[in-house]
């Protein structure tokens, strides 16, 4: 679903011609928007990843750049420091504000009123597309059979770092994390073998409730992390850190709680000082 025609502020310059696209798996501006803001190109990050549109067509951003945005009017509005993709390539749009971006405003579109909504600490704020404006981008697109919708290129033979051999307490490398389950919900797992019957002492990730118990304990041990500088979903756990002198610390207090739990971890389901990876289907950085 996409809404072209909004508008987005960046250091007291307005910005029209944007694409609000709820496919893009990242945030886009083009060189010549970046080019009229001024900015020092020095700002600039490294990204040796290419792009991928839906076509297949690939293309090399000149970097990462990090811009304040302002999205909403006053009092209603949102400000976000946000991550953009640097690309060199033609295209009727400035810039494109991808899933991430709209999933931390918390927004919701709607290519029907060409509108997105947001809530702020003042109420809904809302900004409402230019029908016209949108119209011609939506033509100027289709003429130059341009591509809007990209995605990050994943190397999956590419490691970021060689990742030193971890000695489980136990000796047990293949053991996973276990709960127990009440003595009097065992019998509720029975099943038929070719001799006699079974049931679990342990809980099975096939009962109906069994993610939904194990997020609540993971939810539990990292309350005081999660948000901060920590997120889980079930088994898939990604420590965040904004500042890179901070990371040992953050992974420090998680190891904490994982000794704490008796928790284990596989060595080789970890990846340790990725500054990008892909967690949940999303792309972080």
């Amino acid at each position: 679903m996409t809404t072209p025609g909004y508008n987005a502020y960046d250091r007291g310059v307005q910005h029209q011609e944007n694409l609000v696209d709820n496919d893009s798996f990242t945030d886009i501006i083009y060189l010549s928007a970046f080019q009229q803001l001024k900015l020092d190109p020095g700002r600039l990050r490294p990204l040796k990843s290419p792009l991928v549109s839906f076509s297949g067509d690939r293309v090399y951003p000149k970097g990462i750049v990090t811009l304040t945005v302002t999205v909403g009017s006053h009092p209603q509005q949102l400000t976000h420091q946000l991550d953009f993709l640097v690309v060199d390539c033609l295209s009727s749009y400035n810039v494109i504000i991808g899933r991430p971006t709209l999933n931390r405003w918390k927004a919701t579109t709607s290519t029907y009123c060409l509108k997105v909504k947001f809530p702020t600490k003042n109420g809904v704020g809302k900004v409402k597309g230019d029908q016209v404006l949108a119209r011609e981008c939506y033509q100027a697109v289709l003429a130059a059979n341009e591509n809007y919708t990209w995605m990050i290129e994943e190397k999956e033979e590419e490691k970021v770092e060689a990742l030193e051999t971890v000695e489980l307490v136990d000796k047990e490398p293949t053991k996973t994390t276990r709960i127990k389950m009440a003595g009097e919900d065992q019998e509720k797992t029975v099943f038929i073998m070719s001799q006699r019957l079974y049931c679990y002492k342990v809980m099975p990730f096939r009962l109906k409730n069994a993610g939904a118990t194990y997020q609540r304990l993971v939810n539990k041990m990292f309350s005081k992390q999660i948000r901060r500088n920590m997120e889980v979903y079930v088994d898939d756990m990604l420590v965040k850190s904004k500042e890179e002198s901070v990371h040992l610390d953050d992974l420090q207090e998680m190891f904490t709680i994982l000794r704490q739990y008796q928790m284990k971890l596989n060595p080789s389901k970890c990846a340790f000082g990725v500054a990008l990876g892909k967690f949940l289907g999303f792309m972080v950085s």
